[in-house]
């Protein structure tokens, strides 16, 4: 009978308070892995936010790199025709070029009497082209593109949002500031289609951009928004101007 009444209570269940201390440190346990599992989600989709909005602030600033670049590109210097830089304020940019070919017709080349021809020509001494006549500014919080695209009519092109800052700044040479003037007559050759009484940066060879984004949500750790900036300075190689 000892034997036997040894047997069963060895085979007997946990007592109930074995059973609450159980849950209650698998409770505790499960608790710190969710925990350290949910810092490092947050962790991780924050590093991707970063990455993602990087790489939205370089991109935009490649585009605009590109678009500046080309300011004052007019292969054929017609003296009559004025390429370049347009509109120049710290919140808006605009820049024109003649750099698309025209084929065959009679074309005048730097005074040279005019000839027909049936080669490609750069350049037909308009700035109506595609990517020819190109525009940055915001709206509200969105970086645009407006430009002239193939079907010959003006569209703008979202190219960054949740823009907090963008700023330009204009240079004669390096960490030379160019001067803001009003205009008497066109004496860029980079001016194109404004006249007498405007205002004016005089002598920009360079454009700096700094642009301000943040993310589109609050980030899952701090609660707050994140942001990052990028700026780059930019050569208009192809400005000419009369005193140069």
């Amino acid at each position: 009978m000892r034997k036997q009444a040894s047997i069963l209570r060895s085979n007997a269940g946990v007592t109930l308070l074995e059973l609450l201390i159980y849950l209650a440190i698998s409770g505790i346990v499960a608790a710190a892995i969710s925990s350290m599992m949910s810092t490092t989600v947050a962790s991780y989709q924050r590093n991707q936010n970063r990455l993602v909005l990087k790489q939205d602030i370089r991109a935009a600033i490649n585009m605009m790199n590109k678009d500046f670049r080309l300011a004052g590109c007019d292969p054929i210097y017609g003296d009559d025709f004025h390429f370049g830089l347009c509109v120049a304020d710290n919140q808006s940019i605009r820049v024109t070029s003649d750099f698309l070919p025209t084929k065959g017709g009679t074309k005048k080349l730097a005074g040279v009497t005019s000839q027909t021809h049936s080669r490609y020509y750069n350049g037909d001494n308009k700035a109506d082209g595609v990517g020819e006549d190109v525009q940055y500014y915001l709206v509200d919080d969105t970086l645009v593109r407006e430009a002239i695209y193939e079907d010959d009519a003006r569209h703008v092109e979202t190219v960054l949002e949740n823009v907090t800052s963008l700023n330009f700044d204009y240079l004669a040479r390096m960490n030379v500031p160019a001067t803001l003037t009003t205009t008497t007559d066109y004496t860029l050759k980079g001016l194109f289609g404004l006249g007498p009484g405007l205002p004016l940066i005089s002598g920009a060879n360079f454009v700096r951009v700094e642009i301000e984004a943040r993310s589109p949500v609050e980030d899952r750790l701090t609660g707050e928004y994140i942001t990052m900036r990028g700026s780059a300075l930019i050569h208009m190689r192809n400005m000419v101007y009369k005193n140069q």
